[in-house]
């Protein structure tokens, strides 16, 4: 007589003369497939464990993205916040963009008149798109007349005005120094690059170190359009600065 336990020693199968069959290739694929993703979830785990994420919100125009520049500036380890050749290319034109967005706007404003010597910059400069590269090259040339444009009483006066509409904070600084911004071989420096004024649209991140360990700030636009974009960005964030 054959007991309970003597049953089915190797396999159930066993118990009716049947054979324990291999796995097939569909059966072993998808045992791979499981392993491959539960590896690479334990090393999303571990990474996340030595990883901080911050997220900016705040209204147009807060200063969030001055804000993530200036914390690269302090965690880079370096005088000029370690930015590449690339970054500061494209930061050289954005400042351009800002230059004749700052001019246009006092020409556009001022209610008194410009010295006759400057009606015809005055005209040219109005009719540059900020965002070409070739009218921002422009500037390099019309850099000592600017100047007087912005040092004419007219000018001055309002910009006096500035809180009546919308100016960017930068104008002083940038218009103060077009003779060395319009420059061809102009790259910025860290005090220019923390001047710059662009209207972030969108979802940014910028990575970087924060002793020893991986810090990751998300920037989102701040206009009322924008902020529908916000709720995607807080899965798995460590804090919220508002």
């Amino acid at each position: 007589m054959v007991t309970g336990s003597g049953l089915c020693q190797n396999s159930i199968l066993g118990c009716y003369g049947g054979t324990v069959e291999e796995p097939d290739d569909q059966t072993r694929d998808s045992v791979r497939i499981n392993k491959q993703i539960e590896d690479e979830l334990n090393k999303e785990r571990k990474k996340n464990k030595n990883q901080i994420k911050i997220l900016l919100l705040g209204c147009g125009e807060a200063g969030k993205s001055t804000f993530i520049k200036q914390m690269r500036i302090i965690h880079s380890g370096e005088e000029e916040g370690g930015w590449t050749v690339d970054e500061r290319e494209q930061y050289r034109r954005e400042i351009l963009m800002n230059v004749i967005q700052c001019i246009q706007i006092l020409l556009e404003e001022m209610t008194g008149s410009l010295d006759s010597s400057l009606n015809n910059t005055a005209g040219r400069l109005k009719e540059l798109k900020p965002d070409q590269e070739k009218d921002q090259a422009k500037l390099w040339e019309y850099r000592d007349n600017i100047l007087a444009i912005w040092e004419e009483s007219a000018i001055q006066e309002t910009f006096q005005r500035r809180n009546e509409f919308n100016l960017p904070d930068c104008c002083r600084y940038f218009l103060t120094n077009i003779s060395r911004i319009s420059a061809p071989t102009f790259l910025p420096e860290s005090k220019d690059i923390l001047q710059i004024r662009v209207m972030t649209t969108g979802v940014i991140e910028y990575n970087f170190d924060m002793d020893g360990r991986e810090c990751i700030m998300i920037d989102v636009g701040g206009q009322r359009t924008e902020r529908k974009k916000w709720i995607h960005c807080f899965v798995g964030v460590t804090a919220i600065i508002f």
